[in-house]
């Protein structure tokens, strides 16, 4: 919803001119509709031994993994 209210805001931006007195777009639905805050995500940094654990993976015997990266 936070992408559409955007895209929606620019839209608003382009198409209507206040000053001039120009509005295309009269209806803007996001006033009743409130979009929440964004829902927090754990922290995805890994540390210098945890790449170096996925470099050296050894992917022969995984039937879904074909190649080495590197």
């Amino acid at each position: 919803m936070r992408d559409l209210r955007t895209l929606f805001n620019e839209a608003l931006n382009h198409y209507n001119n206040e000053d001039m007195g120009i509005i295309l777009i009269k209806l803007y639905q996001f006033k009743k509709y409130k979009v929440g805050s964004a829902p927090l995500t754990e922290n995805r940094n890994n540390n210098l031994e945890e790449f170096i654990r996925i470099l050296d993976f050894d992917t022969y015997g995984h039937p879904y993994i074909s190649a080495k990266l590197l």
